[in-house]
């Protein structure tokens, strides 16, 4: 909470208990403040977008009944 740290599972569990607010919203608040900082500092220029059902069919074989 003072920004040094990030908030564990067993924190947000008491955090919860203690203000009256869900075990889920500490950890959503948690994971958001982690990506705004990975979005601000990592870069995806180099990332190339993938065609997922093209993607599918190419590395997937179902097996047929």
């Amino acid at each position: 909470m003072n920004g040094q740290s990030g908030i564990s599972p067993e924190m947000a569990l008491r955090l919860s208990k203690a203000l009256c607010r869900t075990l889920e919203n500490w950890l959503a608040m948690q994971n958001s403040y982690h990506l705004w900082h990975l979005d601000k500092k990592l870069s995806l220029d180099k990332v190339q977008k993938v065609e997922l059902v093209r993607w599918v069919q190419a590395h997937l074989t179902f097996a047929s009944a």
